[in-house]
Parts: structure tokens; C-alpha cells; sequence
């Protein structure tokens, strides 16, 4: 009902609405309520991190909103969950197994295998006795400017402020065969995202062909820009996080969205990666996590065939015995669903929309198992 209620309302004022609506959650005492119904399931609550970023990189970023966090709030993060919950680690026993001291149980993962995830967010895990699982993409290590959605969001960044954001608009919507709302070139933030949901849709083949013919175009114009920032953690980095105990599964080969792939090209994502990492770290790969959390029962059935024995998705929940080990829910953390209005980490914030969420989600499942 919260946030239903903040639709069409103006940004600030939809912050501290939910800020009231989380407020009223936790001095009724429903916060606590969820959080000890998540803790009698013997479960865990899986979080989904991205990037991890100081101030300085956090405001110049090109990475979409909901996949960044400043280090500060991070490490704010990390401390609660260590201080008041039991952190656990992502490994291939099933909950019901795990013994803890009756503290709700939450793990912490990171998709994509940022440059910054070694830098600033392992350190901070490591400090407060948090071990991480970092999901990779082989094929994309060590690279700066890895992932389309970034180089879509310079482009318009660039184009908004250069006065041809309509031309982009123009060639993405002609080659996709559908339209966007724009606000000019000033809405360039809103036809970014508008873009990137665009593109999500459409086949991999056809997605990269119209990315990499909008570099080809415009991308001299991104002369000077510092991508450093938008790079992944080298093979090195990668062997070091894993001696000190970080956990390294699979996110494909190239980070490519399975459902919009031939079954033989899904499995060759999976397979690829599998390898490379049971190579490169001495030891089987077992964990999945589905980019953009896209499932479909043909490439669940894909997942299991090449062998991992977990995989995650990206829908709130709490992993019970009773999950899918191949299904299994996280809820998507970053900078916004954890601070109050004015910016700063709230524990009440962090609690609504990790344990609220997780908990809304299952009695939804649960009601509808079992309708009256």
C-alpha cells in the first residue's frame, strides 16, 4: 500500500512519504514483526549488491541508479547486519543445515564483478567478519566500459548536454520498431532509463548490433571522459578476493539475458563460464545468479543441466529448505531503498526494504498456495 501510494508524486515529496509509511511500519512494530516471522523460518535473506563507489565516483557514475551505493552507506550497511543479524555465507549446504544463535541470517552477493567490489566493497566485508559471493562474468574481466547499459547511459548523458539526444532517441526507436517518451534535451536521465528497459526486450544479437552501431556514430564525441571507474576486477584481483575467502559464482560468460537466447547460445553462456572460473579458481564452480534476474523454466532446466547446484534470482524472499535451489530469491540493495530523506543510512530504512520486502513477498506466495 506504501508505495502505491507514491506513485505520480514529485521526487522528493514520494521520499518522505515512504519515509512516513516506514516510520509508521516500525513504531506499530510491524518491522519486528516481519523480521522475527523471516527468523522462524530458519532461512536467510539474500542481498543483491552492484557497485560499491567513494562520493567523488558515486555523483559522476554512468551506472543506472538502482545498482550503486556509496562506500559510507556500504560500510553502514555491513556494520548493522554484522552487529544486530547473523551474516552467513552463500555455500551449497541448504539453510535448514545452518546453525546460528537465532539472528535472522542474511548473506551478502555482488553481480557483475566491478572493479570497485575489490577495492571498496571487500575490505569493508572483510573488517567487520562478512564473507561476500561475487557473481563474474568471465568473458568481461578486466575490462573498462564491460556492460551496454553504461555506454548507453554516457551517450545520453553526453547527447543531453551536446543537443542530440533526439537523434539517439531516433535511431534506438526505428531500429527497435517502438517509441519512448521524451522530455527534450533536457529529460536526458528519463531517456536513458526509457532506453535501457528498451533494449533489455529486445534479442542479444539485435541489442548489440544498435549499441555498437551508436559507438561507431557518436561515441568520438566521449573524448576526454574518465571510464576508469567503469571497470571490472581483473583475473588477479579476482584470485586474491577468493584466498581471503570471497565466493566467486557464475553470471554467464558475457552477461547476456538468457531468455532472449537460442537454448544452444544459453547453454554455451553457462557452460563458458562454469569452466573458466572451475580454471582460473582450482575449484568446481556451483553458484548462478541470472542476469537481470530473467528466468524461464527452459533455462532453469539449462542451469541444472550444466551443473551449478544453486542459482539466484532477483525477487524478494526469504531461502528456506523448502526453495528451489535454482530459484532463489534476493532482494536488489542500492543507495536509495537504505537512507532516510536526508541522505543518511537508517536502520529502519534498510529493515523495510530487506525484511519488509522479503516478508510481504512470501505471504503473498503463501496466500496464493493456499487461497481461502
Amino acid at each position: 500500500m506504501g508505495e502505491r501510494l507514491q506513485e505520480g508524486l514529485p521526487k522528493k515529496i514520494r521520499a518522505w512519504v515512504r519515509w512516513g509509511w516506514v516510520c509508521a511500519l516500525y513504531f506499530t512494530g510491524m518491522l519486528r514483526w516481519a523480521k522475527r516471522s523471516l527468523a522462524a523460518q530458519q532461512g536467510v535473506v539474500v542481498l543483491t549488491f552492484h557497485r560499491v563507489l567513494p562520493d567523488d565516483e558515486f555523483a559522476k557514475t554512468f551506472s543506472p541508479t538502482g545498482m550503486v551505493m556509496r562506500e559510507r552507506t556500504f560500510e553502514e550497511a555491513v556494520k548493522y547486519v554484522a552487529t544486530h543479524h547473523s551474516p552467513v555465507a552463500i555455500d551449497a549446504h541448504p539453510p535448514a543445515d545452518r546453525t546460528d544463535s537465532g539472528k535472522l541470517c542474511v548473506a551478502f552477493t555482488f553481480d557483475d564483478g566491478w572493479a570497485d567490489n575489490a577495492h571498496f566493497a571487500a575490505p569493508i566485508a572483510r573488517k567487520y567478519g562478512v564473507r561476500l559471493a561475487i557473481f563474474v562474468c568471465p568473458g568481461r574481466m578486466g575490462l573498462s566500459f564491460p556492460f551496454w547499459p553504461e555506454r548507453i547511459a554516457s551517450l545520453c548523458e553526453a547527447a543531453g548536454r551536446g543537443g542530440y539526444l533526439a537523434q539517439i532517441i531516433e535511431r534506438v526507436t526505428a531500429r527497435a520498431g517502438r517509441k519512448i517518451e521524451s522530455k527534450g534535451e533536457r529529460g536526458s536521465k528519463q531517456a536513458e532509463v526509457q532506453l535501457i528497459a528498451l533494449l533489455k526486450t529486445l534479442p542479444a544479437e539485435q541489442r548489440g548490433s544498435i549499441v555498437t552501431d551508436l559507438f561507431e556514430e557518436f561515441g568520438h564525441r566521449l573524448e576526454g571522459e574518465n571510464f576508469e571507474m567503469h571497470s571490472t576486477m581483473t583475473w588477479d584481483e579476482l584470485q586474491e578476493l577468493s584466498r581471503q575467502g570471497v565466493l566467486f559464482g557464475s553470471h554467464t560468460q558475457t552477461h547476456q539475458i538468457l531468455t532472449k537466447l537460442s537454448a544452444d547460445a544459453v547453454e554455451r553462456e553457462l557452460m563458458d563460464s562454469k569452466q573458466t572460473l572451475g580454471q582460473r579458481l582450482g575449484r568446481p564452480c556451483f553458484a548462478f545468479a541470472y542476469p537481470n534476474g530473467n528466468w524461464s523454466q527452459e533455462v532453469r532446466a539449462s542451469v541444472a543441466k550444466a551443473g551449478y547446484t544453486l542459482a539466484f534470482r532477483n525477487v524478494p524472499g526469504a531461502w528456506t529448505a523448502d526453495t528451489d535451489p535454482l530459484l532463489i530469491p534476493r532482494v536488489n540493495v542500492w543507495e536509495g531503498t537504505v537512507v532516510n530523506p536526508l541522505g543518511r543510512f537508517s536502520p529502519i530504512a534498510f529493515d523495510y526494504a530487506v525484511f519488509w520486502r522479503s516478508y510481504r513477498k512470501d505471504k503473498e506466495r503463501t496466500e496464493a498456495s493456499y487461497p481461502i
